[in-house]
């Protein structure tokens, strides 16, 4: 090589790892949206080097940054790479750290399973390496996260590695004294407890010093060791110094001992701490980190409300449920809609747009307003809580153990394709198929004895008694595995709900705020309002696709990316059913090879509404998605929900209808029940049509041109769905109809003959009301 071309090369390769380190002390230093802008900026420079050390480490760090932003596809993608840069060096080091944060990526999915076994494989290889100390701190944050039957196990081969490392010896200690006391084993519990206080003395740690020291006191006086309450406040005050999490977990361990203790105002001012630590923490995080933190603080909220509910503060408990049932969600759809169709009425502060939770007042102002009836549950530790609210202001509200029972009986009869080769490889071919199952599902009367059960459970009979006398609109908020069950056929034998009422289901009363029309910046002006009034997706080509399962552990470091090859047949009756939508609604079709995911989130921004006829996949382990044709850009016929929530894409779409199979199914969490529709809601879709079981194709277009006649006769889509069921009811099975609900804010007519009054005062949720065009805004 000529010198002054080694000498510019070299001058290159020197700038490109400067500017690496640059970008990994922004990354180190928890600047992570601009550290991801450093990477990225990178992203070319190592087009022709690509088995250097430095693009090893470009896609390792990259990647960490990007999973915490949110880009968790993209995220997965370059430390996938940076694992295989890594092997190819043979850096094994590099191996395990990136399979660590590998294991972070699918903690942020809630993708439990591959976590474990990525943070598995990233032991193995520091235990290969000789780093006993990093593979401990790998297992030891892995059994942390494991229910305490596997945890023991996790934690004992590490002991002997303790004794030079205060901080590993304080956590196994710490973790091995929540175990006995699982176990019940009060004595050793706080014999290991005082053990981790040795070693938080030892390292002069305050906060590792005042989180077991409290510890200490909880176990005590929750084994009815006398600990007196000025001791408890005292160790209340000192934790005020300590990081959020810490201070939470002090402040919910001693809310806990009080409500033990029968001291239930003393637990309800704690509680309240509780509540205004979690907020004040959320505000300091990005969108997508308040997700993943409410995963961990959901259940502080339902125990409070739990003992609200025996307390018979109903009123305060609704409020209070709102911090932990769908809150997660709400943020996320905060981040987009002041911007979809012109802005919404929201309240700002201080230069800053305000989210809060209503009052028990302005949820009965709702219901007056909009003429609603809400029906809410939510799953605690003990039972169900669940209110019932009317338009005269009237809440009723109860606790119940009675119902989990029958309500895994429901699910378990509405899951009758479990099992079936829709979800499971075949041994002839090792291949899976999305094609449509035998559908023969359980007898009818069945599914309407076990509906009916869990109805009776659920209600008393007084709320029984308005529900099957009254109609109108009815706005569930479930929670937990009751988004999947069949609302529409819960009632009595012989009435179902969705037979008198409206239905429409909902996250929490605050997302059905959130997307409430009223509060547009923009008038309703019906589907003329929009570029196209509909577009209908069908005729997506059959497909074999490799579905990640994600990297697994079987005592191999090597063991590579497991998939499933998932067969998904071509629909050939999809073409005549979005062929069908499209002509009732004067729309446009798209089909075969140009439905691509593109064309989708171009309809998303221009169409009224939008019908997809495709395959829905719900993923057993992952996240769930809706099949369409591959791109001509990517070669990705795949929509992740998160590929609409964590983009900047903007929907206008007032519904969109996702027709496949099971599009209603997803993931339960604490808080936000993960599913298909999250993604289009968060993108500012008005409410989206599911699916919970498959239905037989030639009823399902029968239904849907049923479903879109009502619509266009100026129906809400809530009131068309169950105009359409009417229809059927008589002549078709339940399970030919009932598969269908409406997720969102559904009670609006979709004709323009009876415009919306928007809110000409305090908004809802939010305070004053304030026009906001397309802007970006300071979060």
């Amino acid at each position: 090589m000529p010198m002054f071309i080694f000498r510019r090369w070299a001058i290159d390769r020197a700038r490109r790892k400067q500017q690496l380190a640059d970008a990994t002390e922004l990354y180190e230093s928890g600047r992570y949206q601009e550290a991801a802008l450093a990477f990225e900026k990178l992203g070319g420079a190592f087009d022709d080097d690509r088995d250097s050390v430095e693009y090893a480490y470009w896609c390792a760090n990259f990647g960490a940054a990007l999973a915490e932003t949110g880009s968790l596809r993209v995220a997965e993608s370059l430390i996938l790479e940076s694992i295989d840069a890594f092997r190819s060096l043979g850096m094994d080091h590099g191996v395990a750290v990136s399979y660590f944060n590998l294991g972070n990526v699918y903690r942020y999915m809630n993708s439990y399973m591959p976590m474990s076994d990525a943070y598995a494989v990233a032991a193995q290889y520091f235990r290969e390496t000789g780093d006993r100390h990093s593979e401990a701190m790998v297992m030891v944050t892995r059994a942390t996260l494991l229910p305490p039957d596997f945890r023991g196990e996790e934690l004992s081969p590490f002991a002997d590695l303790a004794h030079d490392d205060p901080k590993l010896r304080w956590s196994l200690a710490y973790q091995r004294g929540e175990l006995a006391l699982a176990d019940g084993d009060v004595d050793s519990a706080l014999q290991l407890f005082g053990e981790a206080l040795e070693c938080a003395n030892s390292m002069k740690d305050v906060s590792y010093q005042r989180e077991t020291e409290n510890r200490v006191l909880q176990v005590m006086a929750a084994a009815g060791i006398r600990v007196g309450t000025d001791d408890i406040l005292a160790a209340i005050r000192r934790s005020e110094g300590q990081e959020p999490k810490r201070r939470l977990d002090a402040l919910y361990g001693f809310a806990l001992l009080f409500r033990d203790r029968g001291d239930p105002d003393q637990a309800a001012a704690l509680f309240e701490s509780c509540l205004g630590l979690i907020d004040e923490t959320k505000s300091q995080l990005n969108y997508f980190e308040r997700f993943h933190y409410m995963e961990g603080v959901a259940d502080i909220v339902h125990t409070y409300v739990a003992m609200l509910m025996v307390g018979g503060k109903v009123d305060k408990a609704l409020e209070v449920s709102e911090h932990g049932q769908g809150r997660a969600l709400l943020d996320l759809m905060f981040r987009h809609q002041p911007r979809r169709q012109g802005g919404r009425r929201v309240r700002i502060a201080h230069g800053r747009l305000s989210l809060q939770n209503p009052s028990a007042d302005e949820i009965r102002s709702f219901c007056r307003a909009d003429d609603i009836h809400i029906l809410k549950v939510l799953v605690h530790e003990t039972g169900v809580a669940a209110w019932f609210l009317t338009p005269d202001g009237t809440i009723d509200g109860w606790d119940t153990t009675a119902a989990l029972e029958p309500l895994t009986a429901l699910i378990a009869l509405t899951r009758w394709t479990a099992g079936e080769s829709d979800t499971s490889a075949t041994e002839s071919d090792g291949m899976a198929s999305a094609a449509s199952v035998p559908l023969e599902p359980p007898c009818s009367d069945e599914l309407r004895r076990a509906a009916s059960d869990l109805y009776l459970a659920l209600l008393p009979e007084h709320i029984r008694q308005r529900l099957e006398s009254g109609s109108g609109n009815l706005l569930v908020i479930p929670h937990d595995r009751f988004f999947e069950i069949p609302w529409g056929l819960l009632g009595s034998v012989d009435v179902a709900l969705g037979e008198r009422w409206d239905i429409g289901l909902s996250a929490s009363i605050s997302v059905a705020l959130q997307l409430d029309r009223r509060r547009d910046v923009d008038a309703w002006r019906g589907l003329e309002g929009f570029e196209t009034p509909a577009v209908a997706f069908g005729g997506i080509p059959g497909q074999d696709l490799e579905i990640p399962l994600f990297p697994r552990s079987d005592g191999s470091a090597t063991t590579p990316k497991t998939t499933l090859t998932v067969h998904f047949p071509a629909l050939p009756a999809t073409v005549e059913e979005a062929s069908m939508v499209a002509s009732m609604t004067g729309g446009v079709l798209v089909t075969e090879k140009d439905a691509t995911p593109e064309a989708l989130l171009a309809a998303l921004r221009s169409a009224g509404m939008v019908h997809i006829a495709s395959h829905g996949y719900a993923h057993p382990l992952g996240e769930s998605f809706t099949l369409l044709a591959p791109s001509d850009n990517t070669g990705s016929s795949i929509l992740y929900p998160s590929d609409l929530v964590y983009k900047e894409s903007i929907a206008d779409s007032e519904l969109v209808v996702l027709a496949g199979c099971e599009t209603g199914i997803g993931m339960t969490h604490p808080d936000s029940y993960i599913g298909l529709a999250n993604g289009f809601l968060v993108a500012g879709v008005r409410c989206v049509l599911i699916s919970l079981w498959p239905v037989r194709d030639h009823v399902a277009a029968a239904w849907f041109e049923a479903f879109y006649r009502h619509l266009i006769d100026g129906r809400s889509p809530a009131s068309a769905l169950r105009a359409s069921n009417e229809e059927f009811s008589g002549m078709l099975d339940p399970w030919d109809y009932g598969a269908y609900a409406l997720v969102g804010a559904p009670f609006f007519d979709m004709g323009t003959d009876r415009p919306v009054d928007l809110y000409d005062s305090g908004a809802i949720c939010g305070g004053d009301v304030v026009p906001l065009g397309r802007h970006e805004f300071q979060f």
